[in-house]
């Protein structure tokens, strides 16, 4: 009877610590920093991909949830949040937007991944949101799965008012059929869009025959070659 109580007692004392430390890991410390100068200590309660507009933080790990716009944001520093265990400072940028031909209203939080001479590389946590049609099968329902991914953006010292984006990673697999659909010359076209005033970088790419597969694991490829590429 005593075994008895003290395994169970054991158990919740487990489950206790794997729920602490779960909310821990989801809710990394955190230091943020306004335009008005306060700085709060405390714990991200959102995830990194769902800053899009604001973020949520609180000073304790269980304390109150506030919400700040991203427009309020001097900087936001996350403890331990790169992979190798270094923090990562998220700072509010102004991207492009190439419809209107001109830099977006509303910044995104977004770290610098790159630095070279000419060229500054931000990356940016997002959702890549996956939607389907209604069909038979699904009741004709439509249905979306979400999914982490980053976007890649750069700025040069030559256009500093244009931050960009160049790349979207994401860690949903890709069918046989879609990279067929797909194939080498949608990301081609993509990129000649994307650094249509630096069209050396396309020129490279295709003359080392550097894959979609390689950029994807490591973007920043392409901003070696852009930062090369500018005098």
């Amino acid at each position: 009877m005593k075994k008895s109580i003290l395994f169970l007692v054991m158990a919740i004392i487990c489950g206790v610590l794997d729920a602490t430390a779960k909310e821990k890991e989801e809710s990394p410390a955190i230091v943020l920093t306004l335009n008005d100068g306060k700085v709060i200590n405390g714990f991200l309660r959102c995830s990194i991909h769902q800053m899009q507009q604001r973020i949520i933080v609180s000073e304790s790990l269980d304390g109150k949830k506030t919400k700040y716009k991203n427009e309020e944001v001097k900087s936001l520093v996350v403890k331990g949040a790169s992979d190798d265990g270094s923090d990562e400072t998220y700072v509010p940028i102004y991207t492009w937007n190439s419809y209107k031909k001109k830099a977006n209203k509303e910044p995104i939080l977004a770290t610098v991944f790159f630095q070279g001479k000419h060229v500054t590389g931000y990356e940016f946590p997002t959702l890549f949101v996956r939607s389907s049609a209604p069909t038979p099968s699904n009741h004709f329902q439509a249905n979306s799965t979400e999914s982490p991914a980053w976007n890649y953006y750069y700025v040069t010292d030559t256009a500093k008012d244009k931050i960009i984006c160049f790349w979207l990673k994401n860690t949903i697999k890709k069918s046989k059929l879609t990279k067929l659909i797909e194939g080498k010359k949608s990301y081609i076209k993509e990129l000649r869009k994307d650094f249509k005033d630096y069209p050396n970088v396309v020129e490279t790419v295709e003359k080392e025959n550097i894959s979609e597969q390689q950029i994807n694991e490591d973007p920043e490829l392409l901003l070696e070659i852009l930062d090369k590429s500018i005098q």
